[in-house]
């Protein structure tokens, strides 16, 4: 939901929810067990989201519209689910890969899809306790969580499809456009619940360095893998990147299936190693951009 805190507040006394604070209520206590994690109540993208690890870190917190929670050392999933008259389906369990950045922020690069994967006791009270106290009668959420010690500990809830390419994934694992079908569902007719028919996993492109895209190679070899399903390259010639800081910084990304996840998540990094960005620094770009004006105004003189 829009506002992370409200959402903790209101799930506070479920065994879902992880341990929660101001960062004004923790500043007066002592012997705390570090690491935690530090978020901003409305913030989209990982933004804001860090792991401190020291006392110093977190007196120098700007704490107007953040919290902290204690720190969940576990798998991360996500779970696409549609509800029908306050009945939860899932359509997918993810398993998400995820980075911690140079920025110290947490970024996912990876998103595993199995099609065997099953829902533990613990993860289907969490969608039945959300569905019911949030009273959603029909809609399609995700909910996002880490899983420790076969204990569901939830992230956050999102009222739509996980963003960023999660619909490719799904229309790739399910042979099916679940946009449109949600289009049919939201406009009142009646839908069969798609099944999962291939396990997929999709690699998602970081930058590690800053500067200016000069071209994209390699995604007709991409392509051309065994295994690659799509290649999607976001943005355009001339645009500028940077190395990432939140879930914003991801440049596009390469989808795959497998009779496995394992298998899967082989041939789209195989498929992801043939695609190269090619970034100029903007020093060297100025550089260039300088040496070619001079070269212009050196052959305007010589003509006249």
């Amino acid at each position: 939901m829009e506002d992370k805190l409200k959402t903790r507040i209101f799930f506070k006394d479920e065994n879902f929810t992880p341990n929660f604070s101001s960062v004004e209520n923790l500043l007066e206590k002592d012997n705390l067990t570090y690491p935690i994690i530090h978020k901003e109540k409305n913030s989209t993208g990982s933004k804001g989201v860090r792991r401190i690890d020291s006392p110093v870190e977190l007196s120098n917190l700007d704490s107007m519209d953040s919290f902290v929670e204690e720190f969940i050392n576990g798998e991360q999933y996500l779970v696409e689910l549609l509800v029908i008259d306050k009945s939860p389906h899932v359509i997918a369990k993810i398993k998400q890969d995820v980075f911690k950045s140079e920025y110290d922020t947490y970024i996912i690069n990876g998103y595993s899809l199995d099609k065997d994967s099953k829902m533990n006791s613990s993860e289907k009270h969490m969608i039945d306790t959300i569905v019911s106290k949030l009273d959603i009668r029909n809609a399609h959420i995700h909910i996002e969580y880490r899983i420790k010690d076969n204990e569901a500990k939830l992230i956050e809830i999102n009222p739509r499809i996980s963003g960023s390419g999660m619909y490719a994934l799904l229309e790739t694992a399910l042979e099916k456009n679940y946009v449109t079908e949600l289009l049919k569902f939201y406009l009142g007719h009646k839908i069969e619940v798609p099944k999962i028919k291939h396990s997929c996993f999709s690699r998602y492109f970081i930058s590690d360095r800053n500067g200016v895209l000069s071209k994209v190679t390699g995604t007709a070899a991409a392509l051309g893998t065994e295994g690659a399903k799509k290649v999607y390259i976001k943005p355009k010639q001339g645009q500028n990147i940077r190395c990432s800081e939140s879930m914003g910084d991801r440049y596009g990304y390469v989808i795959g299936t497998g009779e496995t996840p394992q298998e899967a998540k082989v041939k789209t990094m195989e498929a992801a190693k043939k695609v190269k960005f090619h970034v100029i620094k903007k020093r060297n770009l100025e550089l260039i951009l300088f040496i070619i004006l001079v070269i212009i105004i050196s052959a305007q003189f010589n003509n006249m």
